[in-house]
């Protein structure tokens, strides 16, 4: 379903796993994992400033803490991967970059099942997930993320 369209930038798609930020000509693909429960729409304005960069961008849906869940989730993961907050640590697909980087608490978990208002998740299952050292740049918390991350980009797809 196309949610909207940004004149000479992107087509938003939603297609429930994740949305798509479809941009003409894209520089390649990268995909923005939000830290379980967090729904793509709550971190979808990280799609649209990395779409703005050029690159096509899909953010996923990672609704719960399910295993299942993040499994069926990361499979539609594609190209460069940027982790927000403690996703790392919970739906880990492969090395890539974390932007805002946090621990895994009851607060930080609280805070991102609040703010999913689509679905009433049991967020305390996500307190007991498998916590492991992870293989991530580390770009910092925004805005000063964002020419890091912008760097970053380019220096994967081979720009720099």
């Amino acid at each position: 379903m196309i949610l909207g369209e940004v004149p000479g930038g992107y087509v938003l798609r939603d297609f429930y796993t994740y949305l798509l930020f479809d941009v003409a000509n894209p520089l390649g693909d990268v995909t923005v994992i939000p830290p379980p429960p967090g729904s793509s729409y709550q971190f979808a304005v990280f799609g649209a400033i990395i779409a703005k960069m050029g690159y096509r961008t899909y953010v996923l849906n990672l609704p719960t803490c399910r295993r299942s869940t993040i499994s069926k989730a990361l499979s539609n993961a594609r190209g460069e991967l940027i982790y927000v907050g403690y996703a790392h640590k919970l739906a880990y697909a492969s090395p890539g970059a974390v932007i805002n980087p946090e621990e895994v608490t009851l607060e930080t978990v609280r805070r991102v099942a609040r703010g999913n208002a689509e679905f009433r998740v049991m967020w305390e299952r996500c307190i007991g997930g498998d916590v492991q050292p992870r293989e991530v740049v580390v770009l910092g918390h925004l805005p000063e993320a964002l020419a890091k991350l912008e760097v970053w980009l380019a220096e994967r797809f081979g720009r720099r």
